[in-house]
Formats: structure tokens, sequence, C-alpha cells
């Protein structure tokens, strides 16, 4: 008699998929992955005009303005008396008449500077620091502000080049009130910030194309 064997099944191969399918595989999934959110941010309403879209705040010590460009009066050099009567267009004034003959004496004048000398300060290219009603250290910052362009220079030669900041304490400026002047410019603040004073001495100091707009 014969033992009867039982035929043996044939083992499966599995085999592994190679690596460069699998990096291919995985390139094809995340495309199809971007282009779904790609679709679904396209699908997505556009804000109208009465939503609000809101942004992050994002602090920053400087102005992103240079304050306001005021009407200009021509620039007229008069008497001392005439410039009494005339009609500035701002408070303080930032263009119009001045004396010619009328120059400072000082970078920091503990006393209002007279207006026909302001404006001829302006009008040769010079920024004034005017302040009304203000704590003792904030007078002390802006003069000691006012002397970082001194270098030794006097303050008439400074004036003369329309290099110089000036500052003085100004009546009708409100407690607390700061205004940064050029010709035919006015910035004003409820304290003095030395960034934003930077930024507008910058732009403006020496500056004779926006003297020339007079």
């Amino acid at each position: 008699m014969y033992q009867r064997v039982k035929p043996m099944k044939p083992k499966r191969v599995h085999k592994k998929p190679s690596r460069t399918l699998l990096w291919v595989s995985g390139v094809v999934i995340a495309a199809l992955v971007a282009l779904a959110v790609l679709v679904a941010i396209s699908l997505q309403p556009a804000p109208t005009a009465s939503q609000s879209v809101s942004y992050k705040a994002v602090s920053a010590p400087v102005a992103t303005s240079l304050g306001t460009h005021e009407p200009v009066s021509p620039a007229q050099a008069t008497t001392t008396q005439a410039v009494a009567a005339f009609k500035y267009l701002t408070n303080p004034p930032t263009s119009g008449a001045y004396s010619a003959s009328a120059w400072p004496t000082a970078f920091n004048d503990p006393t209002q500077m007279p207006t026909a000398v302001l404006v001829h300060l302006l009008a040769l290219g010079n920024v004034v620091i005017a302040y009304g009603p203000i704590a003792p250290q904030q007078i002390a910052s802006m003069q000691s502000f006012a002397l970082s362009v001194d270098q030794g220079v006097s303050a008439s030669v400074r004036a003369k080049a329309g290099e110089g900041i000036f500052v003085t304490p100004w009546a009708s400026l409100k407690p607390g009130q700061v205004a940064l002047l050029a010709w035919g410019r006015l910035w004003q603040s409820t304290d003095f910030n030395q960034a934003n004073a930077t930024l507008f001495a910058d732009t403006f100091l020496g500056n004779r194309q926006n003297t020339a707009q007079k």
C-alpha cells in the first residue's frame, strides 16, 4: 500500500512596492491635497463693503503720516508791524508774511518766538517745535532734540542755512499739545515723540522742494 501524500500549496510571494513608486504616490497625494485647499479658498465669498475685515494691530513708535499739508500763503518779506496785521491761515502759522531782518538768538526760547521770526525760519527750510503748557521733562526733551543738530554752530547761522530746529512755547496751543512746523506743514500731537520729530525733521529740514511751494 502506498501512503497518500497531500499536495503542497504553492506559497504566495508578496512583493514590496519599490521606493520610487512610494515617492511618486506621495507627491501625487500632496498635489491633490494642495489643489483641494486652493479650490476651497477660491470658493469662499469675498468680504463685502459692509463686512469689517480685522487685521492684527502692530504697534509702532513712529506715526505713518507727516501731519497735514496746509494751504500756503505767499511768502512775504515785510516789516514787523505788517506781520502783526497779517491774517495767517493756521495757528501756529506755517506760511505767510515774515520779517527778513528777524532772526532767532537761540535754538530754545523760553518765551514765545515772534511770529515774524517763526515764519521767516520756515520760509528758509528750518523746522520749529511749538508747545502749549507741558511738563518740564517734555520741554527738556524737545530742547535736547533741537540741540542735537547744533554741532557748535550758532542759531543764526543754522537759521540762515535753513538747517536748524527751534523750540518755542505757543500761547494758543492747549495743555500738552505739541506742533511740529515746516513751511506749509503742520503736525500736532498730544505730547512730544522724538521718533516722530526725527521723521519730520529728516523730511522737511532744509527741504528746498518743500519751501519752493511758497
